[in-house]
């Protein structure tokens, strides 16, 4: 079975007035393989976070990886001189 999937609501804002979302995507690219995107957004303090989590399961392997987009990007972001 192939489908996307967003949460019951895909954006919400919270009390604080943070703007969150969530969708996943599972089986699309294989068999077991499972991708996670949760973001935030909170315009007051000009904050914003992306994670990237793919769990990929088989009768005999279960793997997880964790990513924070927007920490690799700065890393990948070239120094001052």
């Amino acid at each position: 079975m192939r489908r996307v999937v967003l949460a019951d609501d895909p954006q919400a804002w919270t009390t604080s007035n943070i703007l969150r979302t969530q969708v996943e995507l599972e089986n699309q690219i294989a068999k077991g393989l499972k991708f996670d995107l949760a973001a935030s957004l909170n315009p007051s303090k000009s904050q914003k976070s992306a994670i990237l989590t793919s769990i990929y399961k088989q009768p005999s392997l279960h793997t997880r990886a964790t990513v924070d987009l927007f920490k690799v990007c700065s890393l990948m972001s070239p120094m001052p001189p």
